[in-house]
């Protein structure tokens, strides 16, 4: 019924199976935001977190792996990074250092995995998505999902 009336207002062909990862992301950051943030995630919280949590050796190399693909390109990030609308709180400094493998200091690659995934809640709930793009973010969202549910399994239920 909503899939019908957005492409009826919009004049889209979208379908469900399309749309899944985005769905499944906003249920998987609702939970990440409301059991571990109090209903308010920050990049300051997220880094105490990250910095008290104890993660599995190599949990999260693949969606390194995805985001430095997407990002970087002959040893510098590429067009598409500013399209992460980083705030002067995200650390892009820190970011940077992540994909550009200038650190390999795990709580910073997990810190700035879940910055970029942060950035992808933002830039989706605030509307910089447009909804006839969202359908292209499909690998982000599937990465940013996979991440998400790594991330959760190593916090306290």
């Amino acid at each position: 019924m909503i899939l019908d009336w957005i492409n009826h207002r919009f004049g889209l062909s979208l379908e469900e199976k399309q749309l899944a990862e985005v769905k499944n992301f906003s249920l998987l950051w609702n939970i990440l935001e409301g059991k571990h943030f109090g209903t308010s995630f920050s990049v300051g919280g997220a880094e105490k977190l990250v910095n008290n949590t104890t993660f599995k050796n190599d949990a999260f190399q693949s969606h390194l792996k995805y985001f430095r693909e997407r990002y970087v390109e002959a040893g510098h990030t590429n067009y598409r990074f500013p399209y992460l609308n980083l705030r002067p709180n995200d650390k892009q400094n820190l970011v940077e250092a992540v994909l550009l493998n200038t650190t390999n200091d795990e709580k910073h690659i997990i810190l700035a995995l879940l910055i970029i995934v942060y950035r992808y809640r933002n830039n989706l709930f605030h509307g910089t998505k447009e909804i006839d793009e969202i359908v292209h973010q499909d690998g982000n969202f599937s990465c940013a999902n996979s991440f998400l549910m790594t991330f959760l399994d190593h916090l306290p239920v």
